[in-house]
């Protein structure tokens, strides 16, 4: 952090600055970065039944990834001269932000009827779902963005899907 100046003075309403707060010279920031990602997932194949006609085949997964993020003064340097922490209200030159995670949740079934040698029936479902949150899309929201930005009111990407299909496949032998 620097101050901002104009002939010597400080620009009235700037923040404060690490030397106007008196964090100690030689202090520096660490940027803590961490990401987890878990995906867990089941399948299946089920073939023979109906007298050999029919195959099911399956398949769910879970995928979880979770990001968060920080900034921590260096060790020894936890506290200003003036005795506040980096993260009070005052200073604010460290500290968590919000967690960025997304859930998505899938599901797959298939199922192969075959008529004769050349012809089959496919009939399949798939559904999806994502869950996310991202602190970054809450100051694109009207009311929660400064004069100087248009705010467009995007959203964190969130749905569900359903989806049925139906196929038939015939062979040419």
């Amino acid at each position: 952090m620097t101050d901002l100046a104009r002939g010597g003075t400080t620009v009235a309403g700037s923040p404060p600055s690490a030397t106007a707060l008196g964090i100690a010279v030689g202090a520096t920031w660490t940027e803590r970065l961490d990401e987890i990602d878990t995906t867990i997932g089941l399948g299946f194949k089920q073939g023979g039944l109906l007298g050999g006609k029919l195959e099911i085949v399956g398949d769910m997964s879970y995928t979880l990834g979770n990001t968060s993020q920080g900034t921590v003064l260096s060790p020894g340097y936890t506290n200003s001269t003036t005795g506040l922490n980096c993260d009070s209200p005052t200073i604010m030159s460290c500290g968590n932000l919000p967690d960025v995670r997304a859930a998505i949740t899938r599901f797959k079934l298939t199922g192969t009827y075959e008529i004769d040698k050349s012809s089959k029936v496919i009939v399949a479902y798939l559904f999806q779902r994502q869950d996310a949150s991202n602190y970054y899309y809450n100051g694109l929201q009207t009311g929660y963005s400064p004069n100087s930005l248009l705010p467009n009111n995007l959203q964190v990407g969130n749905y569900a899907i359903n989806a049925v299909g139906a196929s038939y496949q015939y062979s040419f032998k």
